[in-house]
């Protein structure tokens, strides 16, 4: 058995079949012979009938992820023939993402335009998609709510992400059938709970570790800065390498059953475990699980090889509210910047300390100073260019963390 696995099923409660229009596997391969392209068979489900189709990772310490396309011809409105008096396609899509570091991500919708149209030219169908998707079953638990898709999501995916108490290996059935009548005229709605500081922090940690395997890191975190280029929704992230860091599961309990819900706190207990335990510092992945023995904390820790730990005096950090831990992140990374770091995270500690002494009067200056772990660049690498007259160029290998800016999300086209 393979350290990860997907299986998805869907079942057509559609009038028409739906014909595979496409699939692949990103990490990991699909599991002999259960293909989406082959089972049921040649890549065809006919109404009442059941697709399936399994991945697993395929090497040492990987995960498995990818994506499953159907087609599938519409006629729901008799106004609404088509061109050939036939109707029109939708295409159904399914992408599965389960890491081995991280929490599983399944996304699946319905659009009314193929998601790989390549004609730039195409006329996009901004109408709401006649049919959906919805997940009946999550690793056979007939307690699932169905997880609806929004009645005029044509740009927005459904999505959920499992917890990382659900097994590495997830199977998820869904079911492709009419969108209701009722639903369709009603209105997209958004939830009104708007989640806290803590919460999006917490998630913006759980993105990083999960996308830092597919970009050859062992982890990553969240420097706060955020930008924008185009469509595009860009993440500050200091990725780092196995030379620097190491994943371990720390039982709550020895992190002094600190509250999950508090990123504080965990950023705090998680550095007093690391140094209790000869690291240099650490930080939560803020996943979490319960094998049976007690809840025990993703948790990545820093040797002395790639990262070190200042006081640094809060004026030199441009005086940020020590509440306010989004602004001590992003002037712990501008700190590292100029004084030749790659970044740098704030152990949310902070204390009273002597910062100077006058040498004739012997008198202390006392102010506050910043616990932060500071993230080493790697060796300097210098290319030479094909004209001799031009100076080479300069770069640092990423030995032990890197400096990425990754996609968050992009606005409609």
């Amino acid at each position: 058995m393979a350290a990860r696995e997907f299986h998805g099923t869907i079942k057509n409660e559609w009038d028409n079949p739906l014909i595979d229009a496409g699939n692949d596997v990103d990490s990991g391969e699909w599991q002999d012979p259960f293909s989406p392209s082959t089972v049921p068979g040649a890549g065809k489900i006919n109404p009442q009938q059941m697709g399936e189709w399994r991945s697993e990772s395929g090497g040492v310490m990987t995960g498995t992820s990818g994506w499953a396309r159907w087609s599938v011809r519409v006629l729901d409105d008799v106004n609404d023939p088509g061109p050939d008096g036939l109707g029109h396609f939708e295409f159904i899509q399914v992408n599965w993402v389960v890491p081995f570091y991280g929490s599983p991500n399944i996304t699946f919708a319905v659009f009314r335009n193929n998601p790989n149209e390549s004609d730039a030219f195409a006329r996009p169908d901004t109408r709401p998609p006649g049919l959906e998707i919805v997940a009946t079953s999550l690793n056979g638990s007939v307690e699932l709510n169905p997880l609806e898709i929004a009645p005029y999501v044509f740009t927005i995916p459904g999505s959920f992400f499992v917890n990382v108490n659900v097994p590495t290996h997830i199977q998820i059935n869904f079911t492709v059938r009419h969108r209701s009548t009722a639903q369709a005229q009603s209105r997209l709605m958004f939830p009104n709970a708007v989640p806290s500081r803590q919460q999006m922090a917490m998630e913006g940690f759980r993105h990083r570790m999960g996308i830092a395997p597919s970009a050859g890191f062992m982890g990553g975190f969240p420097n706060f800065y955020e930008t924008t280029e185009g469509r595009n929704h860009l993440g500050g992230t200091i990725f780092l390498t196995q030379a620097a860091a190491e994943w371990r599961d720390v039982p709550l309990a020895e992190l002094g059953n600190v509250a999950l819900e508090d990123f504080e706190g965990r950023m705090r207990a998680t550095n007093t475990w690391a140094v209790q335990h000869g690291f240099v510092g650490g930080f939560p992945t803020f996943f979490h699980a319960d094998y049976g023995t007690g809840v025990v904390c993703g948790t990545v820790l820093l040797g002395s090889n790639g990262s070190e730990f200042r006081d640094i005096p809060l004026s030199e950090l441009g005086n940020p509210a020590l509440d306010d831990f989004e602004a001590r992140f992003r002037a712990t990374q501008d700190y590292a910047s100029r004084n030749g770091f790659v970044g740098g995270f704030p152990t949310l500690y902070h204390a009273q300390a002597v910062v100077d002494v006058d040498v004739r009067t012997g008198q202390k200056k006392h102010a506050t100073v910043c616990g932060a772990i500071l993230l080493k660049r790697g060796e300097l690498i210098i290319s030479t260019r094909e004209n001799k007259h031009l100076p080479g160029r300069s770069t640092f290998a990423d030995t032990f963390a890197a400096l990425r800016n990754v996609l968050l999300f992009q606005d409609p086209a």
